[in-house]
């Protein structure tokens, strides 16, 4: 599911159904362990950018593990995880690395 020619197909659909050329953020939200660690996803989401398709990526994630996984990658531009009192754990984890990397 997470391959360019799909990508092509989604954004197309998305910037028509908006009436743009370029949509600001594509946020994947919690996908498959699998796709953070995948470098063809991020170049496909690369190519969407340089293709000036979409303006910047963004993922939403369910750990820390896979936060920290995503803020590694240089053309993320932003993370979602859940931080309440309850979840603390990406206070000291995720948002010290997402501040170091700029995400």
């Amino acid at each position: 599911n997470y391959v360019l020619d799909n990508f092509r197909t989604w954004n197309d659909r998305s910037r028509a159904n908006l009436g743009t050329d370029t949509l600001d953020l594509v946020q994947l939200h919690c996908p498959p362990s699998s796709v953070y660690s995948s470098d063809a996803v991020y170049d496909a989401l690369d190519t969407l950018v340089e293709e000036q398709r979409i303006a910047a990526y963004a993922v939403s994630v369910e750990t820390c593990a896979e936060a920290l996984t995503a803020i590694a990658r240089p053309g993320v531009a932003s993370v979602q995880i859940i931080l309440n009192p309850f979840r603390l754990k990406p206070l000291d984890e995720v948002l010290p690395a997402a501040a170091a990397a700029g995400v």
